[in-house]
């Protein structure tokens, strides 16, 4: 499989994320100053699928290597989800797989 990743500027999810390092920070009490864990926004199901090299649930809208965290896009998330998008729920789930990078380096 070969993937295409580009780099993207939206303010609403560099928000998000840089609340979400702060408050690991401050829980895990560390600072994450080098290489700090990336986000990677999936377009839809079947990239999901492709990347994790498996047929997934719809509920699978977010998961961690311990590097890198991976969440779908919240463009296609209810078509692609069966759920409905909710900011604050999006919001949570992406700390949610920060988290497991955090507890990672532990």
């Amino acid at each position: 499989m070969i993937f295409k990743i580009e780099n993207i500027s939206d303010p609403f999810l560099e928000k998000i994320y840089l609340n979400a390092l702060e408050e690991m920070d401050n829980f895990f009490n560390t600072r994450w100053s080098n290489n700090p864990p990336r986000i990677i926004i999936v377009p839809d199901r079947k990239t999901i699928d492709e990347w994790r090299g498996m047929k997934t649930e719809n509920w699978v809208t977010g998961w961690s290597d311990g590097r890198s965290d991976y969440v779908l896009d919240r463009n296609n998330y209810e078509a692609e989800s069966g759920k409905k998008y909710d900011e604050i729920h999006y919001t949570a789930e992406i700390k949610h797989e920060l988290c497991h990078s955090y507890y990672s380096t532990l």
